[in-house]
């Protein structure tokens, strides 16, 4: 029977061919899904020919489908989300017509036709002022003749039950879903016996409706917004004992509590750092492992409110720390372990306490270096202790870069092919019920290890370039961005079409949404497409001459998921003029990711040589810190300007008559301290370099950080530094002109004169007198 209220009956008036064509593929796209799909091919030529007749534009020279098509993207006519529509319903219609093997379903035939409605929706709304545009509605399965049952049965015969998942998600109790989801004893649970720990198996409450998806609930609870997400130093889940990572900071907590738990003395172990980098998880694992000896200690965690209304924070940690102070710690027998952020415990030392003093406890932070450029990771002396968490560096320094051990074994809880693993355990039984989405193949994506690696590395560059400051905490939520799309839920696995979701698979994730995290904002601004190097150009090249993009596809991704999401966009060898710019940026990004010389190539030099010269100045390697010192010098003349070697102006160009010093620097090392190890995990991440003068009798230090190295490194290129450099760069401009006091000018200066190409030396001479000469 005839649709009497079809869906795109609003086109009628405005185009009757394309309006009895959507009717038509309604109508049948229950019983031939793969004609539907064809004929919507049929729908978009109408729809696109209409353009063409409504703008008066002659368009008998533009033979094919394609060509009016890119006619109308290239001279502004087409909106982005009308190009994907036109070319997904393109290359789908395509693909059913000439290629055999090519059956699509119901589902898919379903997201044609909601492409169609996309592109009728925009037709009507630019070139009708009057259309009354219905919503959205799929197609109705036809029942004439048929009981529900028979109907039932035909639709799962041919979906095999997926689009009986897409109809009961759409259906679902959204209030009754989100409960669930939002349960709290969705634990894992573990079998076994305890004392066979290494051979626990995890298994999942598989207590999800029909089409729900067990490993998005499991990413979840990596998210800041989980109740996993709340540390608390008494409390240590199983899903967090899963997920923690041993670190250094571990072994050498655990010595000092090994140490202190039994002596005859007052004992206070100091933890410091800022919010979020792990103290109250450290104290909760400990907590959770090793009770007894952890009962024997007073644990006093974010001490930074008051538990009276009539005391500061200060005055209650002044009244906690009481044992500890110059008048009671002699006799004291006070153990106490204070987690405390860096912040409070200067104020606390700077406090004037009524009725006592803290001076030991003072002397003991300064003699330890805590508040100086030091690295201090662990220090004691007699009752006092401290471990410094900022200075327990998240990646390492070794001989070939760069590297993290860390976020490595986090990336391996969550995405590694493990028995154990609950994040795997949960694929695995989606993968079971048949329920995969985008998440599951970004899960994939994420499973391979050189994949890990590229973006750890990225982290560790916004760690050095941009200061990122990442805790555990951030860290997992950050995971759990790169898998699941914002606003995200299993029905939209049925909805999107090709171009949304590639929109919302890693490269977009971890690229395209800076407004997410900072951790995201950052990556935004290291993302490959906004670095100009020869590998990236050639990408470029190769799509704008070369028509096979199968071949450039293959040339640049080692990745299967990868060429999976590229690979119906260079199903045909035309691609639309409007696409070619996003189809570019997507391989750009994913070659980085998955093709470890291509990332090699693209990586900035200048942050190459940071890494290097890092490594050599904590291992104080004296030959490449003597390199470093070379370009730094010919930075400070490059930057001042200079008319001859060894000496520096000192006015500013502006002026018409250049007047110069001579300038001699002797770089020093004694300020170094080498750590003899071939893998750095506690480091400064600064080069300080020291000048003195000639006679040694004044030193100056330089501070130098990634963001003032890549600025120096341009320099010594040739470039110019303008006003905003000298701004961004003020410390460095701080330390010129004090460096500047190390010249000669009080003896001698030379006269330079630009435009007349002279020079001229002006220099004491005999019985406080001046020569005045002419440089040959």
């Amino acid at each position: 029977m005839a649709v009497e209220q079809y869906l795109f009956k609003f086109l009628e008036n405005l185009n009757y061919v394309a309006a009895e064509t959507a009717r038509d593929i309604e109508e049948r796209i229950f019983d031939d899904p793969k004609s539907a799909v064809m004929n919507a091919r049929v729908f978009a030529e109408e729809i696109v020919k209409d353009v063409f007749r409504k703008e008066e534009i002659d368009y008998s020279h533009l033979t094919t489908h394609f060509e009016r098509i890119n006619y109308l993207a290239r001279e502004g006519f087409l909106e982005k989300g009308t190009q994907q529509a036109l070319a997904e319903i393109r290359l789908t219609g395509n693909k059913a017509l000439h290629d055999a093997t090519f059956r699509p379903d119901i589902l898919e035939a379903i997201k044609i036709f909601k492409e169609m409605y996309k592109l009728g929706t925009w037709f009507a709304e630019v070139y009708s002022s009057d259309i009354s545009i219905p919503s959205y509605k799929d197609p109705i399965p036809p029942q004439k003749g048929l009981g529900m049952d028979d109907v039932q049965n035909m639709i799962e015969q041919a979906l095999s039950g997926k689009l009986s998942q897409y109809l009961n998600l759409k259906n679902e109790d959204n209030n009754t879903v989100k409960e669930q989801e939002g349960q709290t004893d969705n634990e894992s649970k573990v079998s076994g016996n305890d004392d066979q720990q290494e051979n626990k198996v995890i298994t999942l409450n598989l207590n999800l409706p029909e089409g729900r998806s067990y490993l998005l609930r499991e990413l979840k609870r990596l998210q800041e917004s989980s109740q996993e997400a709340v540390e608390n130093s008494n409390s240590f889940s199983k899903f967090k004992d899963y997920m923690h990572v041993a670190r250094e900071i571990q072994k050498d907590f655990e010595e000092m509590i090994t140490i202190t738990k039994d002596s005859d003395r007052a004992e206070l172990i100091l933890l410091t750092g800022s919010v979020g980098d792990g103290k109250s998880h450290l104290l909760a694992y400990y907590n959770e492992k090793q009770r007894e000896v952890m009962n024997k200690f007073e644990i006093l965690n974010d001490a930074t409110e008051s538990f009276s209304p009539n005391k500061n924070a200060l005055e209650t940690l002044s009244e906690l720390l009481d044992g500890f102070s110059d008048q009671k710690i002699e006799l004291s027998k006070d153990k106490v372990i204070l987690a405390i952020n860096l912040g409070i415990l200067h104020n606390f030392l700077s406090y004037e306490h009524e009725g006592k003093s803290f001076n030991k406890l003072k002397g003991f932070i300064e003699e330890s270096g805590l508040f100086t450029q030091k690295v201090t990771t662990k220090y004691s002396e007699e009752s006092f202790h401290l471990i410094g968490f900022s200075d327990y560096q998240s990646y390492e320094l070794t001989n070939g870069g760069p590297k993290s051990s860390f976020y490595l074994k986090i990336f391996q809880k969550v995405f590694s092919n493990d028995s154990n693993n609950p994040f795997y355990i949960s694929y695995q039984e989606d993968l079971k019920n048949n329920v995969k989405g985008v998440i599951h193949e970004n899960f994939e994506f994420l499973m391979d290890k050189n994949i890990q690696n590229e973006i750890i590395q990225l982290i560790i560059q916004g760690i050095v370039r941009n200061k990122l400051v990442i805790s555990a905490r951030a860290f997992y939520n950050f995971i759990a961005d790169l898998v699941i799309p914002e606003g995200y839920s299993e029905i939209l696995d049925f909805e999107w079409n090709h171009f949304e979701k590639i929109n919302n698979t890693v490269p977009h994730l971890l690229f395209k949404r800076r407004e997410r995290s900072v951790i995201l904002k950052t990556m935004s601004e290291l993302d490959p497409i906004h670095i100009r190097s020869q590998a990236i150009d050639q990408i470029f090249i190769d799509i704008n001459t070369l028509n096979d993009w199968d071949k450039i596809i293959e040339k640049y991704s080692n990745n299967y998921i990868a060429k999976e999401w590229l690979g119906p966009i260079a199903y045909q060898s035309e691609n639309f003029n409007g696409l070619t710019s996003e189809f570019s940026q997507l391989l750009v990004r994913l070659a980085y990711l998955t093709n470890n010389s291509f990332a090699e190539e693209v990586i900035p030099s200048s942050y190459k040589n940071y890494m290097k010269y890092l490594y050599s100045f904590n291992k104080v390697e004296q030959r490449q810190i003597a390199t470093f010192y070379k370009e730094i010098i010919q930075t400070i003349f490059k930057w001042r300007g200079s008319p001859k070697t060894g000496y520096i102006y000192i006015n500013k160009p502006i002026e018409k008559f250049r007047i110069a010093q001579e300038l001699s620097l002797k770089p020093k090392m004694d300020h170094l301290s080498p750590n003899n190890n071939d893998i750095l995990t506690s480091f400064k991440q600064t080069l300080t370099i020291v000048f003195s003068d000639k006679q040694e009798r004044e030193n100056l230090t330089l501070e130098v950080d990634y963001p003032l190295y890549e600025l120096l490194s341009n320099v010594q290129r040739g470039y110019c530094p303008n006003k905003k450099d000298e701004e961004d760069a003020i410390k460095f401009v701080e330390f010129l002109d004090q460096i500047m006091k190390f010249g000669n000018k009080s003896n001698e200066v030379l006269v330079h004169i630009p435009t007349e190409n002279k020079q001229y030396v002006l220099s004491k001479g005999l019985f406080d007198g001046y020569t005045f000469e002419k440089v040959l």
